[in-house]
């Protein structure tokens, strides 16, 4: 996942060259961290739009504070590629397993932060080929796909708010997806409760048939709460209720046989 050399020719300039993370979320660089963020589940309706996290080629990440503002910008342009293999639902509910190669990953994200408040938002471009693993029939070559998202992290004393939304663009038979979420949750001494609300939709799903990849959308509202046990461990459960929309499974692999599905976990953090 990680493997990367940093060069620093400047105290504000680091290049990485290598295996890294795309910096596409807030979370990228943490996605699987989860003491840093107050999720038990960060939310899919957001965070699986593009459903591959990694790149290898390279970045770099300029900051530059704003005199003695206390604010600071950070750049980091990007460029790189990689290769993939999920399982992918058709509009008839077949699976199949396709390779993708993900080709000229371009892209950059910009932040705009201080210590209480994070503003972000990015952008990357590439060219997408699919083929299917049994078969190894091409589904698309060098597809045209773009991915942008914004997003914020406010923590103004106790209160906490998070929220980001993310789009994509994508070729023909792949379901072209919007979604957002916004937390809100307030830290009391060692336990941090959160409410979050969660919108995913296929913009163009009159547009799919049974053979292309299946539409999806849904909406959730998630109760969490995270108490932290130490400064290295945390404990988090949740409680989430998901609603299909649209006539489709939301991001459930096979119909779940009811419209409303209720999703519970507990989980423990460490970092270490």
């Amino acid at each position: 996942t990680w493997a990367f050399l940093q060069y620093k020719p400047a105290d504000n300039v680091k290049i990485d060259l290598g295996r890294m993370r795309m910096p596409l979320y807030l979370y990228s660089n943490t996605i699987q961290v989860g003491y840093t963020n107050p999720y038990l589940f960060l939310p899919n309706e957001v965070y699986r739009i593009v459903p591959f996290y990694n790149m290898n080629g390279i970045t770099t990440i300029y900051q530059r504070p704003f005199g003695s503002s206390g604010w600071t910008l950070q750049t980091q342009p990007f460029f790189g590629q990689d290769s993939s293999q999920y399982d992918v639902v058709s509009g008839n509910g077949d699976t199949q397993l396709t390779d993708y190669d993900e080709n000229n990953l371009v892209g950059s994200a910009v932040t705009i932060s201080n210590a209480a408040m994070t503003f972000r938002g990015s952008y990357a471009h590439l060219d997408l080929t699919a083929t299917n693993n049994a078969s190894g029939d091409t589904l698309f070559s060098d597809g045209n796909t773009s991915f942008y998202s914004f997003g914020t992290k406010i923590n103004l004393k106790q209160l906490l708010f998070s929220a980001e939304y993310a789009h994509r663009d994508v070729p023909k038979g792949v379901a072209e997806l919007t979604g957002f979420y916004a937390t809100v949750g307030v830290q009391l001494q060692k336990f941090l409760p959160t409410f979050t609300y969660a919108h995913l939709k296929t913009d163009n799903q009159d547009e799919l048939d049974n053979n292309d990849e299946a539409a999806e959308a849904q909406e959730s509202f998630t109760l969490a709460l995270a108490y932290y046990l130490t400064d290295h461990i945390d404990l988090k459960a949740s409680v989430a209720d998901i609603h299909l929309m649209d006539g489709t499974n939301g991001m459930f692999s096979k119909d779940p046989g009811k419209a409303n599905v209720w999703l519970y976990g507990f989980g423990v953090d460490a970092i270490f």
